[in-house]
């Protein structure tokens, strides 16, 4: 059964280098490869960040939350903020037991999120400002499936994407690419972009900053 993909520029170009790289390669399973690294790489970077803004119910603790494209799912929430201010224990990538819903958040040991996470919780300090509303900051990746990044986070690391899938194919047994020296070059250099791009992420919401200031503008270069 085929795959349904988009594309967006900067994934075009990530396709046509892999492709002269990889010429006898059958472009479904280069963009197999390219789509678990994007997974990957999103996943484990927060890199693709976005703002959502919901009106607070009175009496109501528990909201669901969505991505902000239909080509992305939410792996993790960055920060939360209730009219302007971050409640405290929401920056960076670990989520507080107390708001944690059945099974929706669960991690494995690398860090990769094993269910979406669809609902959150507020505290019921929050739950009587009904004239206000709160602002979380989640971080998404490319739905299982779906060929798709940002132009902005594919044009910024289009070396380290490159560097993930090249890894990902040179791992294949008895291909005539196959290389297995340099596939674990290749792996450290796409590592070593993922770190760079995590500490980024990191250091927008509070991890490496201090003092943390939630950001009053949708996410840009500025804040990269």
């Amino acid at each position: 059964m085929a795959t349904t993909c988009t594309a967006t520029d900067s994934v075009n170009q990530i396709v046509e280098t892999l492709q002269v790289r990889f010429s006898s390669v059958d472009k479904d399973a280069l963009e197999l490869e390219l789509r678990n690294c994007l997974r990957e790489f999103c996943t484990r970077s927060n890199a693709w960040t976005a703002f959502r803004a919901t009106p607070i119910k009175s009496g109501v603790s528990i909201y669901n939350i969505s991505p902000d494209d239909a080509n992305a799912e939410i792996c993790t929430i960055l920060a939360v903020a209730v009219d302007g201010r971050p409640i405290g224990g929401w920056s960076g990538d670990y989520l507080p037991p107390a708001h944690r819903i059945n099974t929706d958040y669960i991690i494995n040991p690398d860090k990769m999120v094993a269910k979406r996470l669809s609902t959150i919780r507020l505290d019921s300090t929050y739950t009587t400002d009904a004239n206000k509303e709160f602002i979380i900051t989640v971080a998404q990746r490319p739905r299982r499936g779906f060929l798709f990044i940002p132009d902005m986070l594919g044009f910024d690391h289009f070396d380290t994407i490159i560097a993930g899938t090249a890894a990902r194919m040179m791992e294949h047994t008895n291909r005539p690419y196959t290389d297995s020296d340099a596939a674990y070059r290749a792996r450290r250099q796409f590592m070593s972009g993922l770190t760079r791009a995590r500490e980024k992420t990191l250091a927008r919401f509070g991890k490496l900053a201090a003092p943390w200031t939630y950001p009053q503008q949708a996410p840009g270069r500025r804040y990269r």
